[in-house]
């Protein structure tokens, strides 16, 4: 006698490509970035002779075009939607909300729109000056920003206050470097970097000073 199962092979054949639907539906799940990216694509999509071709999880977008001049106002109009995004997302975020990326790298680099992210560094030697990186979403307003250097042992170093402003460029984050003296640096062992943004602790970040 035929099992009953075998009888109805478009069932369990229906029933596997069910499963296998809902488990790609579950990793296609859109990052954030990418998502954001994704809605400004939409809002300025009705550019002719430009085609979105594809936008990676980080935020990264690819797009096709045989216009120059309706590319140029495709990439205006997305930088404008994300600022605008950016600022009304963030008006009143907490300022630990407020920070996309912050380590520490070996220099600060050239001023003006980033091109890469510089890669971070956890270790310096003595007397060698230590740069801090910190990149914040925009909010449509500046930040009151402290830093507070301690060296081994929680010894407050040096602190330094400042003011980042939200700028005019085109990006939904702004990004800063600040320094610690060279001539601060003389003691080995676990630093610790505390940053406070608008009088609140945003984090505190260590480094290895070591010869």
């Amino acid at each position: 006698m035929r099992k009953a199962w075998l009888g109805r092979p478009v069932l369990w054949a229906s029933f596997l490509l069910l499963v296998l639907f809902l488990a790609s539906c579950g990793s296609m799940q859109s990052a954030p970035q990418q998502e954001a990216t994704l809605d400004a694509m939409r809002a300025c999509d009705h550019f002719p002779g430009v085609w979105i071709d594809r936008v990676e999880a980080d935020g990264r977008y690819f797009v096709k075009q045989n216009n120059e001049g309706n590319w140029r106002l495709f990439q205006e109009c997305v930088a404008k939607y994300r600022v605008d995004a950016s600022r009304a997302q963030y008006a009143k975020a907490e300022p630990k909300d407020l920070v996309y990326r912050a380590h520490f790298i070996k220099a600060s680099p050239p001023t003006g729109m980033l091109l890469q992210t510089p890669p971070a560094v956890t270790e310096f030697k003595p007397d060698e000056p230590v740069t801090f990186f910190l990149n914040v979403y925009r909010s449509g307003r500046d930040y009151m920003a402290k830093w507070k250097w301690y060296k081994p042992g929680g010894i407050l170093v040096l602190q330094q206050d400042s003011v980042i402003r939200e700028g005019t460029g085109k990006t939904a984050r702004t990004w800063v470097t600040q320094v610690l003296p060279s001539a601060h640096v003389r003691d080995s062992g676990e630093w610790t970097l505390e940053v406070y943004l608008d009088n609140q602790v945003v984090r505190r970040y260590p480094f290895l000073v070591s010869p």
